[in-house]
């Protein structure tokens, strides 16, 4: 029975590639397009078709790529592996030799997405619940959008992310500038409507109207070093980004710096970095990323804390941040390092 189907898959095989050299279309879609959901459909057009089977032995011959979404699908035996053996059982299901694949598609979680942002554009400061009444509405295209009316023109930043609530409860899952964790802020300089758009697919957002004027650079009045206050660190006050007697002192262009004397020996001390005594724009970590003092590390734009330990007693912390290569568009560039230096 083995060596029969070798023989049928060969045999399909040799069939597919002499009519895939003389009847595909050339593959115009480029493979960072594609998210396909559908087992086997590995060109992502919402069928499985013997285009599928054909653009999978391209890409096994090193004439095509494909991204893992497509791979995930064409790995229609489930093994792991995207292999020949694949596109040989796309080929039996489309001769009706088979039923249907091995892998069965993982079900797909349903979102309310909601647009969370600060006050000045949702009338609720960062608040991702689909109770505020900013849910966005779903476009023909697959796209999702929210026009916020009449709001009023600010000096101040406008700032969000969308926040996609699952439906049958479970995690929200963020998206910002960079589809990550990055703010998306804007100015609105005249009264007006301002539409918010989201691409699930792409996971890019945006923001339009008139008056909408996209924020290309930071400017930095000050720079507030902000934690879980423990007298003497951050002179005992806690999670304040306004706190005058945690700004940093710029020792040069794009380089800040504060001390802290005589840290006790402690478990768990936080820290982040925050612009212009505001949450709006700041700097961390990223979840579950262990940092070790001493060494200088990348500080996240609007990330998680920053947490170390202090292994001995009555140290100086000298705490510095580096923006000199920030780059506001990408929201990369930023580096910090807290240095414990061990008292006399």
């Amino acid at each position: 029975m083995k060596a029969k189907f070798s023989k049928l898959v060969a045999g399909c095989l040799s069939l597919t590639m002499a009519f895939g050299a003389f009847s595909i279309a050339p593959f115009s879609a480029s493979a960072a397009e594609v998210s396909p959901t559908i087992i086997g459909d590995v060109d992502g057009d919402g069928y499985v078709t013997i285009h599928d089977a054909t653009l999978l032995q391209y890409y096994l011959a090193e004439l095509a790529d494909i991204n893992d979404a497509q791979k995930f699908v064409a790995d229609v035996d489930d093994d792991g592996y995207v292999t020949i053996h694949d596109a040989t059982m796309i080929q039996y299901y489309l001769a009706e030799l088979v039923d249907g694949f091995k892998k069965q598609p993982v079900p797909q979680t349903e979102y309310t997405y909601v647009v969370a942002g600060t006050q000045n554009l949702t009338a609720y400061n960062w608040v991702a619940s689909a109770k505020t009444g900013n849910v966005m509405s779903k476009n023909n295209d697959g796209t999702y959008s929210l026009t916020f009316t009449d709001v009023m023109a600010s000096d101040d930043e406008m700032q969000f992310k969308i926040a996609a609530i699952p439906v049958e409860g479970g995690d929200i899952v963020w998206y910002g500038a960079d589809g990550k964790s990055a703010n998306y802020a804007f100015r609105h300089t005249m009264d007006g409507d301002i539409t918010i758009s989201f691409d699930p697919k792409t996971k890019q957002l945006s923001a339009s109207g008139n008056g909408v004027e996209l924020i290309t650079s930071l400017k930095i009045n000050s720079i507030t070093a902000v934690g879980a206050g423990l007298s003497p660190w951050l002179n005992g006050i806690s999670w304040d980004p306004s706190a005058a007697a945690n700004h940093m002192t710029e020792v040069e262009s794009g380089v800040y710096r504060i001390e802290f004397n005589d840290i006790k020996e402690e478990m768990n001390y936080e820290l982040k970095f925050a612009a212009n005594d505001s949450w709006d724009n700041n700097w961390g970590i990223p979840a579950g990323v262990s940092y070790t003092p001493g060494e200088w590390a990348d500080a996240v734009f609007n990330a998680d804390n920053i947490r170390f330990e202090v292994e001995d007693d009555l140290v100086k912390a000298v705490v510095t941040l580096d923006l000199r290569n920030f780059d506001y568009n990408t929201k990369q560039g930023a580096r910090f390092c807290v240095d414990l230096i061990p008292a006399n």
